[in-house]
This record gives C-alpha cells, structure tokens and sequence, in this order.
C-alpha cells in the first residue's frame, strides 16, 4: 500500500497540512474522508452601491485574494432628512450584505428617489482534487430580513418600496463540457406602501450536471426560506401621522448536498454570494434588507469575534477547516479501502 493515503489517514499529517496549507478545505471528519481537495485560490469580492434618480452616486468595490474585502457606501446621516447606507462584507469570519435607506421629512426638496442601494458580498474558491473521491458540500445561510417603513397619509400605490435579497450558492467543473450545479439558488422580494404589501420567494437547490441546466434537486427541504409570514407593526409619528412597519424574515439554513464522485486531478470552481437591495421614493419612508445583520446596519454588520472564535451574530463556530466560519465546508472522501486492519493502523475520529 502506498504510504500517503496511509498518512493522510493520521492526525500528525492532518496538523502540518494545516499548517503548510492553511486554506485546505476538507480534512477528515470520518474514516471515510480519506481524500483531499487543495485550493489554489480563494478570492473575495465586494460591492456597495448608491444611486439616486438612476444616477450613480456612491459606487465602491474592492477585489481581494487570500484575504478579507470590504465595501461601504453611505450619504447623508441620522441627523439629515435623507440617508440611505450601503455595506458588503466578506471576512475571515463572515460574510454579510446590507442595505438601507430612510427619508425622514415630508418636505420633497429635501428626500431623494433611491432607485437603487445595494451592496454584495462573494467568495470564490478554486481549487483540484489531489486524489478524487465523493465531494459533500455542507453550506450555512445567515439568517436574514425584509423590511419596509411606510406612512398613512399618502394615496395607495403613490410611493411603493422594495427591498429584495439573494443568496447564490455554486460548484462547478471547469472543462470543455462544463459541469454546474446551483447547490443554492435563493431569492426574497417584498414590496409595498402602507396600504398593501406583497412577498415574492423563491429558492430551489439541485446537484451536479450539464451546463447551463444542472442536475436533479438536491432534495434539500426549502420550506424555511419561501414562507409568507409578515409582521406588521403600527404606531404613529410625534404628529399624529399613522406609520406602518412590515418585516419579513427568515432563520439561519443550512444544507449538505453529495455531489458524487470527481476524479483525480479535476479542478473545480465554488462561488458563493450574498445580495442586498432597496428602492423608492415618498416622504416618511424607508426600506432595509440585511443577510447576517440583525437589525444593525449602521455598524455595517461586523461581528465581535474573540481569540476563540466565538462570534455575536448566528453563524458556525469555527471548527478545524479554514472556511467553516463562514458557512462552506468541504468533504472529500472515497470508499474505505476493503482490507483487514493491521498492527499499527492509526485509529480515526469518529
């Protein structure tokens, strides 16, 4: 038998690759994870975007390998009658997508037509199967929100508002006959005014297969992520003016899709984003949408993180891979060799 599957199989060697190769995605989780799947490159890109009446007037991104990206954008603040706030994230230890906008005044000279704030956050990950296997790609979802702010006294439909997220989760082989798969394909929009709202989901997972279609779903139960449920909240203004707030949300998912076997030696590409956006347009108004900031945007979603990695906001706790912190683990394995144990063996975690 040759002596690095051998290795591969012992804990020693598992804690120098660590070392040699901190951005290793796999490594045992059973006896039966025995292969091993390298990056090459680990990329993060994000983007938080302004624009007013169709106009850029914020527009910032930042491209970063092998390590943490981070865009904001914002105009006007808490004191101003208009401010809309803008912010993607992709750091060691999470990745957040943010956006939000708020007018504050009756006075139309003083609000602005947000036709657009939106932010995104993505990594990409590429990488080769040193020496193939069955790959299951284990997934996390932050948990995220919806929410318009909406006034009594203006005329129904006069100023509706959207605030809409996606999360987009992909694994591809990069050949001649590409091979895809949208382990993860998730969208939310809810729109309205005071009077009527309405919330449009969509989500659906599916393995490897042809491009551009894919393969079968996964089997994944999505129900989490396409259900209807709005909270609505009603006060009213120092002035007596009827306020109206509607939310929808939806709670941290995960998932864990095989995507079978990929042969020694095959490169493959992960792509996994997040996207925030709002528009509109009235007086006394606003919109937020959020994936993994409950409620905080104006701190742009940073989470507080320890020396341990414990973290405020819900996502998993780091474990021995380098990407788990931020929802992606790869597993790559193959069948337990069929032969009687010898004298020696290294044992494996269970």
């Amino acid at each position: 038998m040759n002596a690095l599957p051998h290795l591969l199989r012992t804990r020693d060697l598992v804690a120098w690759l660590r070392v040699m190769f901190p951005l290793i995605v796999l490594l045992s989780a059973s006896d039966r994870c025995q292969a091993v799947l390298i990056t090459s490159s680990l990329e993060r890109f994000t983007e938080a975007i302004i624009e007013i009446d169709g106009v850029e007037i914020v527009n910032n991104s930042q491209t970063i390998a092998n390590g943490p990206s981070a865009s904001n954008a914002t105009l006007g603040t808490f004191s101003d009658p208009s401010e809309a706030r803008a912010s993607g994230r992709a750091e060691q230890l999470t990745m957040t997508a943010n956006a939000e906008y708020d007018n504050r005044s009756f006075d139309f000279a003083e609000i602005n037509n947000f036709t657009s704030v939106r932010s995104s956050a993505q990594l990409v990950l590429e990488g080769t199967s040193l020496t193939g296997g069955d790959v299951t790609v284990d997934f996390f979802l932050p948990p995220g929100f919806l929410e318009l702010k909406t006034q009594g006294e203006s005329s129904p439909g006069q100023f509706p508002a959207t605030a809409s997220l996606s999360a987009v989760l992909e694994f591809s082989w990069p050949t001649v006959f590409d091979t895809t798969g949208a382990l993860l394909d998730f969208d939310a929009t809810l729109t309205g005014d005071f009077y009527a709202q309405a919330i449009t989901t969509l989500a659906s997972s599916e393995t490897l297969g042809p491009f551009p279609f894919g393969g079968p779903p996964s089997g994944l139960d999505l129900s989490p992520l396409t259900h209807s449920n709005l909270t609505i909240v009603d006060s009213q203004s120092p002035d007596f003016v009827p306020l109206r707030t509607i939310t929808w949300e939806y709670p941290a998912f995960s998932g864990s899709i095989n995507l079978g076997p990929i042969p020694t030696g095959q490169p493959f590409i992960l792509e996994y984003r997040l996207d925030a956006e709002v528009s509109g347009f009235g007086p006394v108004s606003g919109a937020a949408a959020a994936i993994n900031d409950p409620l905080s945007l104006t701190q742009f979603g940073v989470p507080t993180v320890d020396q341990a990695g414990t973290t405020t906001t819900v996502i998993p706790e780091p474990s021995s891979l380098a990407l788990v912190s931020i929802g992606l683990v790869i597993l790559a394995g193959r069948r337990r060799l069929r032969r009687r144990p010898r004298a020696g063996d290294a044992k494996l975690e269970a």
